[in-house]
């Protein structure tokens, strides 16, 4: 009996050690997909803002616009044709419990479905360009049209694609693929550019860059798979059913974050687009870069915590995600703001300098709506879909109405004033419907910190640019705000393992 008690007692234990071990694992595993999925988005990030630098120096403004609207364009389709496959593929593959056979007949369908999508779309657009080009009073839009819209199938199957590797975890390819493509355009666009092909080469880099990225998704899912049309009418009924909730969602974002630009293109002329364009390019690839690269971890994450029915464990995630990202974006958008002057007519052309006030508004908003956005999928990866849509529709209603009244008073200040607020709506909606419909609570504490430091850095910053040089003023006020971050943010504990992080790290360098 004595033994038996002592079973007994020792079993708690035993079982708190497993969980404890289990935990642990886990959140190795998720730093080490952040890590990943990171590395590659600051690889593709160095190389997208090299991309755009090429394109506004060679392309100028006025064929800049009619690339970004075309590429937008081409983008709502291909977003179109996925119909929430891609996303259906993550969700199910994360969740199969390691049935291979459902994840093989699961992947089988979508591509097959996925791909005849997308050439239907793709011959739909080609078809309609010249309307597209009479619509915008564009007429040198529907060639550049043509040409990308033989991206769409390639996209589509792509993404389906990389839906797969996600729902698998397999965050090497993710980054490889970021990487790959990154590396693909800039090349393509050197060479087709050099050659004097203008906007003409600039959109066939793209078909290109997506052409070398299906061998690469194709030669790494290859392995892990087989083909199996086990059920496909089912299959494809059960994809359809939880797409088209994903697809309504998400199409409703794209069209959310195209708004701005497919209006500025309506109301106003290329060059206007052109300079907008540029606005939107910069502030999303450098603010968004890591939102999206911590989201494409935390989908997978969230759906198998839910799964498991560990709401505690969901929340915690996201409020690390939200704290940690919000910093790191605060950060960066200070230095795109107070430098944003100095270097786009150095590196891109003194033809885009009237992008900075539009930039400016935008980062900030970014600085806010970005952490949102690394845990925005949480609705979906809990299978509440219908809710992305209803507020994505509410927000992109908001966008539409905001920009139609903006726009002509404003021009492009009107844009990015339009869709900043929407950006902000959209993250406000997700923190109350995480906490009103899931019982998930977001932690407020870091934004009431961060965003008053931030605006009163800004403040300092344009009321002395007069006095000091922009680059070392933002220099000693970044300094002094980091240093703020790390003393009043960082909780004790978090500022213990920053320490323990960066004495590894020295420990590590040569001569240390």
């Amino acid at each position: 009996m004595q033994e038996a008690a002592g079973r007994s007692r020792a079993a708690p234990h035993s079982c708190e050690a497993d969980t404890g071990g289990e935990t642990i694992q886990e959140a190795k595993k998720f730093v080490f997909d952040v890590g990943w999925t990171f590395s590659g988005q600051v690889a593709a990030l160095g190389l997208g803002f090299l991309l755009t630098v090429i394109l506004g120096r060679w392309l100028g403004v006025a064929e800049y616009g009619l690339y970004a609207l075309a590429l937008i364009l081409t983008t709502l389709v291909s977003m179109v044709a996925c119909l929430g496959i891609p996303e259906a593929m993550v969700r199910y593959v994360a969740g199969s419990g390691g049935d291979r056979e459902a994840v093989n007949a699961s992947v089988t369908v979508g591509l097959i479905n996925g791909a005849g999508l997308g050439v239907v779309f793709a011959g739909a657009l080609f078809v309609s360009s010249d309307l597209l080009a009479a619509l915008f009073s564009m007429p040198g839009l529907a060639g550049v049209i043509r040409i990308v819209s033989l991206s769409v199938p390639l996209f589509v199957v792509n993404n389906i694609l990389l839906g797969v590797l996600n729902g698998m975890r397999e965050m090497k390819a993710h980054s490889l693929r970021s990487l790959l493509r990154s590396l693909l355009l800039v090349g393509m666009n050197v060479l087709f550019l050099s050659a004097g092909w203008g906007v003409t080469g600039a959109a066939l880099s793209v078909v290109v860059a997506e052409a070398g990225i299906l061998l690469l998704m194709a030669s790494v899912a290859g392995g892990r798979l087989q083909f199996s049309t086990r059920d496909y009418a089912a299959v494809s009924r059960r994809l359809l059913a939880f797409g088209s909730r994903v697809f309504l969602a998400s199409i409703l974002y794209s069209a959310m974050i195209s708004t701005d630009t497919l209006m500025v293109g309506y109301y106003l002329d290329d060059a206007d687009v052109g300079v907008y364009a540029m606005a939107i390019a910069l502030s999303r690839s450098i603010l968004l870069a890591l939102p999206m690269a911590v989201s494409a971890v935390t989908f997978p994450a969230i759906a198998e915590y839910r799964s498991l029915g560990r709401t505690d464990a969901i929340e915690a995630l996201m409020n690390r995600t939200v704290k940690y990202t919000l910093m790191i974006l605060s950060v960066a958008g200070v230095l795109m703001i107070c430098l944003a002057g100095e270097i786009i007519p150095v590196l891109i052309g003194p033809a885009f300098l009237p992008a900075v006030p539009p930039l400016t508004v935008l980062a900030l908003a970014m600085i806010a709506f970005g952490p949102m956005a690394a845990i925005g999928a949480a609705v979906t990866a809990m299978d509440r879909p219908d809710l992305s849509s209803k507020t994505n529709l509410a927000v992109t209603g908001t966008n539409i109405a905001a920009n139609a009244a903006l726009i002509p008073v404003f021009g492009v200040m009107g844009a990015a004033i339009g869709t900043a607020g929407s950006f902000v709506l959209l993250g406000g909606m997700l923190v109350v419907v995480l906490k009103r419909v899931f019982g998930v609570g977001i932690d407020l504490a870091p934004y009431r910190q961060v965003i008053p430091a931030v605006l009163v850095l800004l403040g300092a910053f344009f009321l002395l640019r007069a006095l000091v040089h922009p680059v070392p003023l933002t220099v000693l006020l970044v300094g002094l705000y980091c240093c703020f971050l790390y003393a009043a943010v960082l909780t004790g504990e978090e500022r213990g393992v920053l320490r323990r992080v960066g004495a590894l790290v020295a420990a590590r360098v040569p001569g240390h």
